[in-house]
């Protein structure tokens, strides 16, 4: 028999993934998981899968892929392929013998199960364990429940199907065409979801980029501790989308809206009426074409809004901020930075306005027929006005009616010039 050393050095060029089991004093384990072993042995197993609407099929701690199909016209089977490797042909072949999958009838439906005992292979102070894979594939009736855990391997599930509850600790995550709550969760590996309808949708990964589309719910729940989360015609009363370390992108969302990222730009685009809440500590922020109520925040990095209608409350630790549209409330303030404000016609306030900046211009553009009482104030530069709104004493502050007068519009900055325009309306 080769020692350890040759035989590990034979397999690690063959890209076996190593994973270790246990460290004690002088020895070591290692569990065998890929294709790195020559030798394979192969077997494929048939099973009826008697099932009505709204019956649930479970896998329970499958180790291997999971994919489930529904199909009126098709018989409703489950299809097995467990793979063993081995450095002989004969060693893949025990090791297969020790796998099987069951199939057992549990209250509301059937469980899927795979069991088996590795191949231990013992050569002086390191041991190995060598297991079987698995790839489940099954065909149901539409509206069935579908219940998956696998340890290791992609879920994926096509529907119609009623509820869906889906983990993997490492693979990713698919699921088409669910009518009811969809729960997802995989602790390493990418999840997208398409048209699903149902009352309560949950993605979550710990590092992966997360994609719905076409999504129709009462909530829903979009979290990556480290990843890319987007969602494009998503609709629910409340959405919740969360990054640690990752961009949000939202196009055409309808819904109260909250998300926040701690590194990586928030970008929403086409979003209904509702409420948005936007927040990232490192990054942009951008909306555009959205109305409702607004509240966008960026610790360091620029906030820009287009094409808006509603109230806004933009902030920012250190970048500019550029607003354009419809206000009726407006706050915006940046530490650093200059501030922008295009107000289109149709735009009135409903309470006091603030724009200011600590160091930075502010520039406010208004339609000719726009009223407000303005008061203007800068430490360090000018204000200039194209509204006559009196004498003044001096270039640094201005205060007064502009038409008809209103609501206070404030303009400040401790060191910047202050503009006032007149656009055409």
């Amino acid at each position: 028999m080769r020692s350890s050393t040759a035989r590990l050095a034979r397999l690690l060029p063959l890209g076996l993934t190593l994973l270790p089991a246990c460290f004690g004093a002088g020895s070591r384990s290692f569990l065998f998981q890929g294709t790195g072993l020559e030798e394979k042995a192969e077997r494929e197993e048939t099973f009826a899968l008697p099932l009505k609407e709204g019956e649930r099929l479970a896998f329970e701690e499958i180790g291997g892929n999971v994919e489930v199909v529904a199909d009126a016209a098709a018989e409703p089977t489950l299809r097995v392929r467990l793979v063993a490797h081995g450095s002989t042909q004969e060693e893949a072949q025990r090791i297969l013998e020790r796998y099987r999958a069951r199939v057992e009838p549990q209250r509301g439906g059937l469980v899927v199960r795979y069991e088996g005992d590795p191949y231990v292979i013992e050569e002086g102070n390191v041991t190995w364990t060598i297991g079987a894979s698995a790839h489940f594939s099954a065909t149901v009736p539409p509206g069935i429940r579908v219940r998956a855990r696998t340890t290791s391997g992609k879920v994926a599930v096509r529907g119609p199907l009623a509820d869906c509850d889906l983990e993997t600790k490492f693979g990713e995550v698919e699921a088409t065409d669910v009518e009811g709550n969809l729960l997802a969760r995989t602790s390493s590996g990418p999840m997208r979801i398409a048209r699903a309808r149902g009352g309560e949708v949950q993605v979550v990964s710990e590092f992966g980029n997360l994609t719905l589309e076409d999504v129709r719910a009462e909530t829903v729940r979009a979290e990556s501790r480290s990843g890319r989360v987007a969602l494009e015609d998503v609709a629910a009363e409340s959405i919740r989308v969360r990054s640690g370390f990752g961009e949000l992108d939202l196009s055409r969302v309808s819904g109260d809206v909250e998300a926040r990222t701690s590194s990586g730009a928030v970008t929403v685009a086409e979003a209904g009426e509702g409420r948005l809440v936007l927040r990232t500590d490192f990054g942009t922020v951008k909306v555009r074409d959205a109305s409702g109520q607004l509240e966008a925040e960026s610790r360091s990095g620029a906030v820009t809004v287009t094409d808006f209608a509603g109230d806004a409350s933009v902030k920012s630790g250190f970048g500019s901020l550029a607003l354009e549209g419809v206000f009726r409330k407006l706050d915006a303030r940046t530490t650093s930075g200059s501030v922008t404000g295009k107000i289109a016609a149709g735009s009135a306030p409903a309470s006091a306005w603030h724009l200011s900046s600590g160091f930075g211009n502010v520039t406010l553009e208004v339609p000719a027929t726009f009223d407000c009482r303005l008061e203007a104030e800068t430490s360090f530069g000018e204000v200039e006005s194209d509204f006559h709104l009196g004498s003044r004493d001096d270039r640094k502050t201005l205060t007064g009616d502009v038409n008809a007068g209103g609501e206070v519009v404030r303009l400040e900055t401790k060191s910047g010039s202050i503009r006032v325009r007149k656009v055409a309306p």
